[in-house]
């Protein structure tokens, strides 16, 4: 595996996670940036990942351009790490460039983009990394990674392209679990997401506040109750209790900021509408009510025009 060639779109906190785990089984994954002053940019800064023990160690990776590709001549994988709401430009304009690939892997929160993918490209050569680990960003060349638990890789209704089982060993220090069917566990992720995400946002808070406060806590298991019901009447059928999971996975990174937490500090646009808004709006669509996710939603949507106010007055 060591000949393998793997591509990485979309080098935030995530990206940066997987190009180390990548390392650490020997190899240098190709990052690729939108232009060459993007390029120049990541070279010159280069990127590190601090550990849970403290240690700064540098993340090894390739850079090119979108226009590189070609150059390339094959990617085994490539892996699709930018936000949800970045997703489908991002890989549209990848498909210009990549024609020979075996698998493409989607590693968004929420839902939409693997849908897209699979659209796009097929069932056989897509599948979805639900990623239960925490990293988030210290300066700018600096990302922490603060650990997490088992991660879960696959394709929709019972696919196993092989390359999964490679995939699999090279990220091997995820703890990356293949399974039959996909579906379940990017459910039960959107669930915990749909409570620890917005609440921390919400609360300027690490994934701690889940924990340490009562009221984040109840607030927080009840989005994921709504989130259950939807479920249910879906038809999908949950790998476990996803209030339980909240719970150890707000323990298991308590030291982490979430996500939509990071988006609304950095940018003020999150993946809300691919998380608790696409809760609600499959809810309506079953005509079911989720009022708890519905306020969730509208709550983060203010901040994020509240955020957008701020930086421009």
């Amino acid at each position: 595996m060591r000949n393998y060639r793997i591509g990485i779109v979309g080098f935030g906190a995530i990206g940066t996670l997987i190009a180390y785990a990548l390392n650490k089984s020997g190899l240098i994954p190709y990052v690729i940036l939108r232009n060459s002053s993007k390029v120049k940019d990541v070279k010159a800064q280069g990127r590190k990942l601090r550990l849970p023990d403290g240690r700064e160690l540098r993340v090894y990776f390739n850079a090119i351009t979108y226009n590189d590709i070609p150059k390339v001549k094959h990617l085994n994988v490539v892996f699709m790490c930018t936000k949800a709401y970045d997703f489908n430009n991002a890989l549209n304009e990848l498909l210009t460039k990549l024609r020979n690939f075996d698998m493409i892997i989607t590693c968004q929160n929420g839902l939409g983009s693997f849908e897209y993918a699979q659209s796009r490209i097929g069932l056989h050569r897509v599948a979805a990394l639900v990623i239960n680990h925490g990293v988030h960003k210290i300066d700018r060349n600096t990302f922490k990674y603060v650990g997490g638990g088992r991660s879960y890789l696959g394709q929709k209704g019972g696919l196993k392209n092989s390359t999964l089982y490679d995939v699999a060993k090279l990220l091997n220090i995820l703890n990356v679990v293949i399974v039959n069917d996909i579906e379940p566990y990017r459910w039960q992720k959107l669930l915990v997401n749909a409570g620890i995400n917005p609440v921390t946002a919400i609360l300027w808070g690490k994934n701690e506040v889940i924990i340490k406060n009562s009221y984040a806590r109840e607030l927080a298991l009840r989005a994921v109750s709504e989130g259950e019901l939807i479920a249910k009447n879906m038809g999908i059928t949950l790998p476990g209790d996803p209030k339980s999971e909240l719970i150890d996975v707000a323990n298991k990174t308590k030291n982490n900021y979430s996500s939509m937490y990071q988006d609304l500090m950095h940018k003020g646009k999150t993946e809300i509408d691919y998380i608790n808004g696409a809760l609600v709006r499959i809810s309506k669509q079953l005509n079911l009510k989720a009022p708890v996710n519905e306020l969730l939603y509208l709550l983060i949507k203010a901040l994020e025009l509240q955020v957008r106010f701020s930086k421009t007055s």
